[in-house]
């Protein structure tokens, strides 16, 4: 007699099979969307500190007037308001810091016409400091929303904070308040999700790096690196 459909055993082993390679393809797919993530992050990483340094070269006002060629630039991450990281593109604005120790030390504000760069979900990025040790930080809500910046001069040279307590740091004025932040030497981009999965808590502060989560992220993450004389990306 002709059978017309399947057993039960039959469809039991093949439920099995398909629970099987979604069980060995699924954590693949997992890993290989968020190399993509990341990948996506490092280029929009590179573009926004390339137009950072662009805008370092232009013309600005001081005292409206153009004696002074260059303006300087910097490139300020901050955690937004969807708990993505963000990018700021910003100038030397034509007025100096009251509060500075420094009279002339410039206030940076955003660029104008230059839209601020969102990072994609699940992407991290830590800032690479040089203040005497190396460390991390990591912009949070928890800590510095606008946590630190990628500087560079009118002549567009990378400005890296020199180890010590009187180091020069970026001043961003946002929403009519003035906030201090590092400049730093490079970022690494990284898996945020699986920070968290790993660590049981999303990234954030300051890392040093006698921290395991240092070598976490150093190990995990790809490094960017910027060249202090052309502001070139060199990635590890």
């Amino acid at each position: 007699m002709k059978r017309n459909a399947f057993t039960l055993t039959e469809l039991l082993i093949v439920i099995g099979i398909i629970v099987l390679l979604m069980a060995v393809g699924v954590p693949s797919l997992k890993a290989m969307f968020a190399v993509a993530r990341t990948d996506a992050a490092q280029t929009l990483v590179s573009s926004a500190v390339s137009a950072s340094r662009a805008v370092a070269g232009r013309k600005m006002l001081v005292n409206h007037d153009e004696r002074l060629t260059f303006a300087g630039g910097a490139a300020v991450f901050a955690q937004g308001d969807s708990g993505n990281v963000e990018i700021h593109i910003t100038r030397n604005s034509d007025y100096a810091d009251p509060a500075s120790a420094n009279p002339s030390q410039p206030i940076y504000t955003d660029a104008p016409k230059l839209e601020v760069v969102t990072l994609g979900d699940g992407v991290g990025v830590a800032g690479i400091t040089r203040n005497g040790v190396t460390q991390l930080v990591i912009p949070s809500a928890t800590t510095a929303p606008y946590c630190f910046a990628v500087r560079f001069s009118g002549n567009g040279a990378l400005i890296a904070n020199p180890s010590g307590p009187t180091r020069d740091t970026v001043r961003y004025s946002v929403d009519g308040t003035i906030r201090a932040m590092d400049s730093v030497i490079g970022v690494v981009v990284f898996d945020a999700s699986a920070f968290a999965d790993k660590f049981g808590s999303a990234p954030s502060g300051t890392i040093p790096s006698t921290d395991s989560r240092f070598d976490w992220i150093t190990h995990n993450g790809t490094s960017m690196l910027f060249n202090r004389y052309t502001g070139a990306v060199m990635r590890e």
